[in-house]
């Protein structure tokens, strides 16, 4: 039989979720969970640069800068990038 595993994210711990049968939930409480902090404003800008340059997309440092410290979080900055990738791509 194949194993398979499931992985689930939340920014609230599982006894905090709503609408899951009680079932559910201490099945997530008996699991191994992890906390992950927020990237420091240096790891993000590697990130972006290294999303930039996947995306094709050249912008100065003061705009990386920019897109560092006004994202909320790391799926924002992707979703920011790719736009400008896509405006790039078809816009220009």
């Amino acid at each position: 039989m194949e194993k398979k595993c499931i992985i689930l994210s939340s920014d609230v711990s599982p006894h905090h979720l709503k609408g899951f049968g009680e079932t559910l939930l201490n099945q997530l409480d008996k699991s191994i969970m992890i906390s992950l902090d927020t990237p420091s404003n240096e790891l993000k800008k590697k990130i972006v640069e290294q999303k930039l340059q996947e995306n094709n997309v050249v912008i100065d440092q003061k705009q990386i800068q920019a897109l560092v410290e006004d994202s909320r979080n790391l799926c924002q900055l992707q979703a920011e990038i790719s736009l400008l990738g896509f405006k790039k791509k078809f816009m220009m």
